[in-house]
């Protein structure tokens, strides 16, 4: 291995370096079958999963689905004298059935959400003035071109939302 030709393995060495011999090689053989092993399984799994996509995505053709155009031949009595009779199969209501829908003009004007009307502008005195009527009060602070609050006054923060 990386050993030259001047340096001996005692005996004690060489065996037990044989013996990791034999350990790598059956490790590698093992890790060997096992790959062999999952590519084969990821094959199959892959043809399945390919079949069973080609199934469910070639469509049927309409009037294969149980039905069949083909006469059906009866015995009208049970008489053996008579001979058989044709009869048409039963005539069925179609799979599917297309209706065409014109565009309403209209329809948006109909159906549009009416705006609601819940902002109503108050100067800061009516403000503060409500504040304090429904207990509470706060105070306000104007910086720059913001304006806030001195305490929380709506529900949620002050816990009371549900």
């Amino acid at each position: 291995m990386n050993s030259t030709p001047e340096e001996r393995l005692s005996a004690a060495g060489e065996k037990r370096r044989d013996a990791m011999l034999g350990e790598l090689v059956q490790v590698v053989d093992r890790t060997h079958r096992n790959r062999q092993t999952r590519r084969a399984l990821v094959a199959a799994a892959s043809g399945v999963a390919l079949i069973g996509i080609a199934v469910n995505l070639i469509p049927v053709p309409p009037g294969d689905a149980g039905t069949s155009d083909r006469m059906v031949l009866t015995m009208p009595s049970p008489s053996p004298d008579l001979p058989p009779t044709v009869t048409p199969p039963a005539a069925t209501t179609p799979a599917c059935i297309t209706q065409r829908v014109q565009t309403d003009p209209a329809i948006l004007d109909r159906y549009r959400a009416a705006p609601l009307r819940l902002i109503k502008r108050i100067d800061d005195r009516t403000l503060l003035e409500t504040l304090a009527s429904i207990n509470r009060p706060a105070g306000i602070i104007r910086y720059g071109d913001r304006v806030a609050l001195t305490h929380p006054v709506d529900d949620e923060s002050l816990g009371l939302s549900q």
